[in-house]
């Protein structure tokens, strides 16, 4: 927690989904490197848009702050989620 509590003193955005005590998925932008630092839903959320409103959430925060596009790592698994949501 301390860690990722420094991340985003440093500038850095997290942005959490919630449905109702349930943290639905999370999306972390950094900043400094143009990046969708990391992309998270719970499996009980799958399918259900969690992931492309986080990433809809992340891109609009990164246009206000003057960041052009992103870049991301991801596992060949999540690679037709990226796609299909655009981004790729």
């Amino acid at each position: 927690i301390d860690r990722t509590r420094t991340w985003v003193q440093d500038g850095n955005l997290l942005v959490a989904l919630a449905h109702g005590n349930r943290i639905a998925g999370l999306a972390m932008l950094n900043k400094e490197e143009a990046r969708l630092a990391l992309l998270y839903v719970h499996p009980e959320f799958t399918g259900q848009g969690v992931g492309k409103a986080l990433c809809d959430r992340i891109e609009a925060d990164a246009r206000l702050a003057g960041i052009a596009g992103l870049t991301l790592e991801s596992s060949l698994n999540a690679v037709g989620v990226y796609e299909r949501m655009g981004d790729v």
